[in-house]
């Protein structure tokens, strides 16, 4: 360890004292090292270096205080640093807004992360911004910005000098009172009221999660943005764009649409194939199917199960690609267009081919096609044969050859 060096070391030992400072007794003792006033270094002496002759305790106490000098000013030492320095350091930094405007009137505090008294006075930024935390001893401090309506920084900072400056600190405003979805109000729409809008935004997880009153008022507002024009696209309106900018007082996030032309279900077209036939692909696509998970036709039928014909009578059967529909324009609507197109070929008897798909609107009109571009049909596989086991009821086959409890 590299330290300055000492104005005086001083080795006590009980009552007595040797001249210059030097002192041995034959019991257990300490040795200490002071620098301009302050103690630096402290050491016990072990009892079998203590021995009670006067000449060789003398000889014991010059040889260990020759080890101090030697280890507290070693000409090599890259830095004379001091373990317990005197106070009157200081950390000083700047705070900015967003712009990279200087901010006054915000609060710099620090916490000491290795010192008996770890709290300092805070202090608040100038005109320009800046801030100066004094009277700091040396150590690591977590040096903590804030504002109210913003959020608050923890910056760590080393101080081992006179002097340490921290990198600049942007302060990002907070969602605060914009996490009311009132205060969201929007202009351009005319195929969907303001109301809708909301009660959309509402139902997504993601708002949720970013309008918390402590989460980035930026980020809260772009994430506005993207779910909104999400909503456009997944209704059929691929040249939509959406905008939004804070009020001048900053209580109301004004949202600017621009819907463009709504598009509808066209033609389905597929390449690629060679063995699938593109006819039968395009039939599974606009056939209407019950949505998965809510039961399969022939038990709402048979009538065994009256809460899944419930469920069924408030979902109407749908189809993939229903004609005259409203075309997606989502990347979410294209992966799920993409999973259907899948099944149909495993329906088929052909798994895991690889294909794209894609909506694109048709120029000149208003519908947009289902365009299916297969690089490989994938393998060919048929079930023959099931097996199962752990059933504690006989069972029996059915008109299709399926057993059947």
């Amino acid at each position: 360890m590299c330290i300055s060096a000492p104005t005086a070391v001083v080795l006590r030992l009980g009552r007595h004292k040797l001249a210059r400072g030097l002192g041995c007794r034959n019991r257990l003792g300490t040795i200490s090292s002071k620098l301009e006033g302050q103690e630096t270094f402290m050491m016990k002496v072990p009892r079998w270096l203590l021995v009670s002759s006067a000449p060789l305790e003398f000889a014991v106490c010059a040889y260990m205080l020759a080890m101090l000098a030697l280890a507290f000013a070693a000409p090599d030492c890259p830095a004379q640093v001091p373990i317990f320095p005197k106070s009157g350091n200081t950390i000083c930094g700047r705070v900015l807004d967003e712009g990279s405007h200087p901010m006054r009137g915000a609060r710099a505090a620090a916490v000491a992360t290795n010192s008996e008294s770890p709290w300092v006075p805070p202090t608040w930024t100038d005109d320009d911004g800046k801030f100066c935390l004094k009277d700091l001893k040396a150590g690591v401090y977590t040096v903590t910005v804030s504002r109210p309506g913003y959020l608050s920084v923890e910056q760590s900072a080393s101080l081992w000098t006179d002097k340490a400056d921290v990198a600049d600190i942007i302060l990002v405003k907070a969602v605060g009172d914009l996490t009311d979805l009132s205060r969201i109000v929007i202009h351009g729409n005319t195929t969907f009221t303001e109301k809708s809008i909301r009660s959309g935004l509402l139902s997504d997880r993601s708002i949720l999660l970013a309008s918390h009153p402590m989460a980035p008022r930026q980020a809260y507002i772009a994430v506005v943005v993207s779910k909104i024009l999400d909503g456009y696209k997944r209704n059929g309106f691929p040249n939509a764009t959406v905008a939004a900018r804070l009020s001048s007082d900053g209580s109301r996030i004004n949202v600017e649409v621009t819907e463009g032309a709504r598009y509808t279900n066209g033609e389905i077209v597929v390449s690629g194939t060679h063995v699938v036939n593109p006819d039968e692909l395009k039939r599974l696509m606009r056939e209407e199917r019950i949505p998965y998970g809510f039961a399969d036709e022939q038990v709402v039928a048979a009538g065994l199960n009256k809460g899944l014909s419930k469920s069924l009578q408030e979902h109407s059967a749908v189809a993939a690609w229903p004609p005259g529909g409203t075309a997606d324009f989502s990347e979410e609507g294209r992966k799920e267009l993409e999973a259907d197109v899948q099944d149909k070929f495993a329906e088929m008897g052909y798994w895991s081919p690889s294909l794209t798909v894609n909506v694109v609107p048709v120029p000149g009109t208003t519908t947009a096609s289902l365009v299916i571009n297969v690089k490989d049909e994938g393998r060919t596989e048929t079930i023959r044969q099931v097996h199962i086991s752990g059933n504690k009821k006989k069972l029996r086959s059915g008109p299709d050859g399926l057993p059947q409890y």
